[in-house]
């Protein structure tokens, strides 16, 4: 989604910081699905996880040559409850979790890559 994109940006900016004149560019595909973890007694649904995965290219701008292209994945978990709004809100603090994730493994392969 936009959201996760955007927390994944954010993510890496935290990591990298910006740059006034950067060197390369970023181009990232996110995919998303979840996988059911706890069912209960009853048949409810109690624990999701949440599994990612980022495709990207790094690129560098002086010469147009890919320096990074790797596949990072991550997962997290989240509960759900009776509440909708309480399972959204486990759901949104799940993603910003894994957006985290995602980026700091980025930044791994990323300065292993130009080192």
């Amino acid at each position: 989604s936009d959201r996760n994109s955007f927390l994944l940006i954010a993510a890496l900016e935290q990591n990298f910081g910006r740059s006034d004149a950067p060197e390369y560019e970023l181009f990232f595909t996110l995919t998303i699905w979840e996988s059911s973890v706890a069912v209960s007694e009853t048949r409810v649904l109690s624990r999701l996880d949440l599994i990612g995965e980022a495709n990207y290219r790094l690129v560098d701008l002086s010469t147009g040559a890919g320096v990074s292209d790797q596949t990072v994945r991550g997962f997290t978990g989240y509960s759900t409850t009776a509440s909708t709004i309480a399972t959204r809100t486990a759901r949104e603090d799940a993603e910003k979790r894994l957006m985290e994730t995602l980026a700091d493994r980025m930044q791994l392969r990323i300065l292993a890559d130009l080192a």
